[in-house]
């Protein structure tokens, strides 16, 4: 048996600790086109959507804190 090559991505991995809001919310939306019937999913993206907006709220108040 020959060892097949993976499949490759239609988009490149990244860990979704790393993703920012914009890119998890284009994976929701994509989700919604490939997977609609995953729930699960997609509730574990939107609490994710809600940590990156979060995240980069508490980033964008501490670079405009004077130093």
């Amino acid at each position: 048996m020959t060892p097949t090559a993976p499949a490759r991505q239609p988009w490149p991995m990244k860990a979704l600790g790393a993703m920012t809001a914009a890119e998890i919310l284009a994976a929701l939306e994509r989700l919604a086109c490939v997977r609609p019937e995953d729930a699960a999913l997609e509730r574990a993206l939107h609490r994710q959507l809600v940590r990156a907006v979060e995240r980069e709220r508490a980033g964008a108040r501490g670079a405009a804190a004077p130093a």
